[in-house]
């Protein structure tokens, strides 16, 4: 089995150094990782790895170092406030979805967890109470996760940091196949869910057999962030933002096209439906409800974090 990798492209000095923090974000752990905050409220967020969209409560819930924190997203909410946190969860919460009406979510345990330091996928409901081992408990770090759903079937696909490789479910996260090593940043599920795309740093890459082969796409943007959604019209769509920090469109993983200039990078990027996007980082969270044109700040990042909702 090979792996396939584009040739070599130049880019800017941001655009390389963006691309290093994000991918160094995504490195193997290492002790100082496992040292997160104990149990009860962290002052702040450390860092941001994933965000999920639920524009029917009208609620976001982003994965951070510090476990899962929600906000608000209905016409009460304050810019200027913290995130609200989810649970008394405090490990690090990498990979991240939705299925349906849980979560699953990988990454590290708390500080002074006596558990395997790669917690595998764990099974969490929506209120960030109850986290329940599921699967590949101590073998698997997934980094970065995605989930597409139509009808009764599902795939899941996740990036494991320790075998390197894209490894899928199409059991909600019971089971998992694996397929080779690609150094890859983020992962989406391709609309339509035969196809899978990777984010490298020489750019897109693709796999139609579940990540057993991959192939780049030619003339695509150098992109570090994928998520899948729905535009304002309410077509599937795949979005990325591309190493200078321009959001882009695809529907299917292919042909990208450019859409505006987001107004910061972002950690992790968000997608729901009709065209409502989050992009956060340890600063703030925004919101655009039409795909990029516009955005709102939702989320003051910086700020000390509410305490758990009781």
């Amino acid at each position: 089995m090979t792996t396939h990798r584009r040739g070599t492209i130049v880019v800017s000095a941001p655009a390389v150094a963006a691309v290093a923090v994000l991918l160094s974000a995504c490195a193997s752990p290492v002790a100082a990782d496992l040292e997160g905050p104990a149990a009860g409220a962290p002052t702040s967020v450390t860092h941001v790895h994933a965000i999920d969209v639920d524009t029917s409560r009208e609620l976001v819930t982003i994965a951070t170092h510090e476990g899962l924190m929600s906000i608000d997203i209905s016409a009460n909410g304050d810019p200027g406030s913290p995130p609200t946190v989810l649970g008394d969860y405090r490990g690090d919460v990498m990979g991240f979805v939705r299925a349906d009406d849980r979560f699953l979510v990988s990454g590290h345990p708390p500080a002074g967890d006596s558990g395997p330091a790669n917690v595998g996928v764990l099974d969490v409901d929506l209120g960030a109470r109850a986290w329940d081992p599921l699967a590949l408990s101590g073998d698997v770090d997934f980094h970065a996760m995605s989930r597409y759903a139509s009808g009764s079937s599902s795939l899941i696909v996740g990036l494991d940091s320790v075998s390197g490789a894209a490894m899928t479910s199409d059991d909600d996260g019971v089971s998992w196949m694996s397929g080779v090593a690609i150094p890859a940043r983020d992962v989406a599920v391709v609309p339509g869910g035969q196809v899978l795309v990777v984010t490298t740093e020489s750019g897109p890459q693709l796999s139609s057999d579940r990540g057993v082969t991959w192939s780049p796409v030619e003339g695509a943007p150098i992109l570090v962030l994928v998520e899948v959604g729905t535009t304002m019209t309410g077509e599937q769509a795949v979005f990325g933002v591309d190493v200078e920090g321009t959001l882009h469109r695809s529907a299917d993983g292919r042909d990208w096209e450019p859409l505006t200039a987001l107004p910061f990078f972002p950690d992790a990027l968000g997608v729901g439906e009709f065209g409502a996007l989050v992009i956060a980082n340890t600063g703030r969270a925004m919101l655009s409800t039409d795909e990029g044109s516009t955005w709102s700040q939702i989320a003051d990042m910086s700020v000390p974090l509410a305490p758990p909702a009781p």
